[in-house]
């Protein structure tokens, strides 16, 4: 029997990801930083900030100016907050069309998914204490520790709850978990189920999945 929901929250619940892509690179930009290839976007998406520019930052440079890039970058993100990111429809169906209990992990954080909440009207369906969010990057996905902590907070089982993600960084987080029910969500069709990860682009396919548990 499924008892959870645990959804991501930037890419899922709504369509934000590559809002906080953009202000990693704008980051990189301003400070002159060579940027990622557009063909590696992808990769990057759902990616925390702190992996983000170990990875595309010269180590030295990066040990030299860590204050620096990460001031840069929290001025940048905080002007992307005060747009509020389109809601997932297919996502808002399944929120609305259940009653089973719902949480988030992310790496956001939690007054600002809660400010986006309440504008889409969704705040009634996620008590605060079921949204768990991570400021330090030892915590956050893809580290397992916001869907251990919910496994151990409320006694469930990792066959008792369903995992929706969208990003890689999110589905290694899962895996690490040792979750088995990880659906990825996304907006264009889909093509494939693969043994790992359930593939999804509407609510039916999740409802269809509780209905036969």
């Amino acid at each position: 029997m499924i008892k959870a929901l645990i959804f991501d929250f930037d890419g899922v619940i709504v369509d934000s990801e590559k809002l906080w892509l953009n202000a990693k690179i704008n980051t990189l930009k301003k400070l002159h930083i060579k940027l990622p290839k557009v063909s590696d976007h992808k990769k990057f998406l759902g990616m925390n900030s702190t992996n983000f520019f170990k990875e595309l930052i010269d180590r030295e440079y990066l040990k030299k100016n860590r204050k620096k890039i990460l001031f840069t970058y929290k001025k940048i993100s905080k002007q992307y907050k005060k747009f509020y990111p389109k809601i997932n429809y297919g996502i808002y169906k399944l929120i609305k069309s259940t009653k089973i209990e719902k949480f988030i992990v992310s790496n956001n954080s939690k007054n600002y998914i809660v400010k986006v909440l309440n504008h889409h009207n969704l705040k009634k369906f996620f008590k605060k204490k079921n949204i768990f969010c991570f400021k330090a990057p030892r915590l956050q996905k893809p580290s397992p520790y916001g869907y251990l902590k919910i496994l151990s907070e409320f006694k469930f089982k990792p066959k008792e709850v369903i995992i929706i993600e969208d990003s890689e960084s999110g589905i290694k987080a899962a895996k690490l978990a040792k979750l088995k029910n990880i659906f990825k969500f996304s907006k264009k069709s889909v093509k494939h189920l693969n043994e790992d990860v359930i593939n999804f682009k509407n609510s039916k396919t999740i409802l269809s999945f509780i209905n036969k548990k």
